[in-house]
C-alpha cells in the first residue's frame, strides 16, 4: 500500500512573487524557499552578494520582531531569474520562508505580488518603482499587489490589480492566512 503523505525527510517549500525594476521596466521575480533539517543557516541565491547579508538580517529581525517564529533549520531561498535586484524583495522572501515554515498556508500567495522593504521592527517600508512592478504583474498571473501604505497610491495605477496596503509583515501574514480585515487591522495596531 502506498502513502500519499510527505515523508519526514522531505523539505518544506514556499513560494511568493516579487518584482525588480530596471529603468522603467518591471520584471517578476519568482521566490522559492526550502527548509530542510540541518543547522540554522539562511542562504539567498540569485542576487548580488553585497545585497544578501543586509537583506538576510532585515528579514530575520522583521520576522522575529513581528512575533512570528523563525524556523531554526537550514533555509535556502532562490530568486529567479537571477541577477535582477530590488529593495522591494524583502517582503516576498519573508513570505516564501514563512510559507515553507507553515505559518502561511500553501497556495495562499499564488495570486499575490509582494513589493516592500522590511524594517527591523517588521514594518513595511515603501520602495521605488511600484508602478512598473505592479504593471508587470498585471500582464501575468498575480492579481493582487501587497505594498507599504505609502506605495498604495502608485500601485492602484496598474490596470487590473487589487491593491492591499499593509503596515507590517504581521498584517500581511494575517491577510495571507485568511484572517478577516478586522483581525488583521487589530493585529497591525498591536504591532505598530
Amino acid at each position: 500500500m502506498t502513502s500519499t503523505s510527505t515523508p519526514p525527510w522531505a523539505p518544506d517549500t514556499g513560494h511568493a512573487r516579487g518584482a525588480a525594476v530596471t529603468g522603467t521596466d518591471g520584471y517578476l521575480i519568482d521566490v522559492r524557499a526550502q527548509i530542510t533539517n540541518g543547522p540554522d543557516v539562511f542562504t539567498i541565491a540569485g542576487i548580488r552578494d553585497t545585497t544578501v547579508s543586509p537583506m538576510r538580517d532585515r528579514i530575520r529581525a522583521a520576522v522575529l520582531n513581528s512575533g512570528l517564529s523563525w524556523p531554526g533549520r537550514t533555509i535556502t531561498v532562490h530568486l529567479s531569474p537571477p541577477g535582477l535586484h530590488g529593495c522591494g524583495l524583502d517582503l516576498p522572501v519573508a513570505v516564501a520562508v514563512l510559507t515553507a515554515a507553515g505559518t502561511i498556508p500553501a497556495g495562499m500567495t499564488a495570486p499575490c505580488l509582494f513589493v516592500a522593504e522590511l524594517g527591523l521592527d517588521g514594518s513595511l517600508r515603501p520602495v521605488r518603482g511600484v508602478l512598473p512592478a505592479a504593471t508587470a504583474a498585471a500582464d501575468a498571473e498575480p492579481t493582487v499587489v501587497i505594498v507599504a501604505p505609502d506605495n498604495a497610491a502608485e500601485a492602484v495605477l496598474a490596470p487590473g490589480m487589487s491593491v492591499f496596503p499593509c503596515p507590517s509583515l504581521r498584517a500581511s501574514v494575517y491577510r495571507q492566512s485568511g484572517w478577516s480585515s478586522q483581525q488583521a487591522g487589530s493585529a497591525a495596531a498591536r504591532c505598530s
